[in-house]
């Protein structure tokens, strides 16, 4: 009985690393990716929206390339649904784009700013 128990654990955890380290593979390969074709198409910011805010909200949680979740959490994104302003910038919209996936973003009126202060 305990043998059996121990067997099956110790092929668990192998089938655990095994699959935990296909999918960090697969996400450096999908960031590498997405790197390269970001930097095809590099991101100009036209000269009326500088200095401008932009509002980021993280709309998903799992599963998250290590270079990205570091973006997220220089942002503090760290849980889902949390929001930040952003000034935009050319390095911060390269950034948004690259991030896509993971963060809605878009430009916040006033109004919606006092609402937003209001109702934390």
């Amino acid at each position: 009985g305990e043998h059996k128990k121990l067997r099956k654990q110790v092929f668990r955890n192998a089938r655990d690393y095994i699959n935990n380290f296909k999918r960090r593979e697969h996400n450096k390969k999908e960031m590498s990716r997405r790197q390269k074709v970001h930097i095809k198409q590099p991101v100009v910011l036209p000269s009326e929206f500088k200095g401008m805010m932009a509002l980021a909200i993280r709309v998903k949680g799992d599963d998250i390339p290590e270079t990205c979740r570091r973006m997220l959490s220089k942002w503090k994104l760290n849980k889902m649904y949390e929001g930040a302003f952003l000034s935009l910038s050319e390095s911060n919209l390269q950034a948004l784009h690259l991030l896509k996936d993971y963060v809605k973003w878009g430009y916040p009126t006033p109004d919606q700013i006092k609402v937003l202060i209001r109702t934390r």
